[in-house]
């Protein structure tokens, strides 16, 4: 299987699913869109056939990160310039390029075309 062309959608050459470079939930990790000190990624859900930003909160001295309960927090703001969180999942396994970890990770919607 090869990547995608780009669509007005996705702008940018996502892999296929099938092509994953990894997983969390049911959610599969196509292409990291920022490193920061917390990695956003494009994810797919085969399950909805949707893509959605998957943003990643690596556990902090074996406890979740207070940023991470910080932006849980604000998860039911709804406005028309506010990305949405989605789902949120407290306890997950990450495995970066590094190593696999424990972590915690946000699904939101998807902006294709900025911020």
């Amino acid at each position: 299987m090869i990547c995608e062309e780009p669509t007005q959608d996705i702008p940018f050459l996502p892999c296929a699913p099938g092509q994953n470079r990894g997983e969390m939930g049911e959610f599969t990790l196509l292409k990291k869109l920022s490193q920061t000190k917390f990695p956003v990624f494009l994810a797919y859900s085969p399950s909805l056939d949707n893509y959605f930003a998957l943003k990643v909160f690596a556990y902090e001295d074996d406890e979740v990160s207070p940023y991470f309960v910080n932006e849980v927090a604000f998860s039911n703001i709804t406005h028309q310039n506010v990305i949405s969180i989605l789902y949120h999942q407290t306890e997950s396994q990450f495995i970066s390029e590094e190593a696999a970890q424990k972590s915690s990770f946000l699904v939101m919607e998807f902006a294709p075309h900025g911020d």
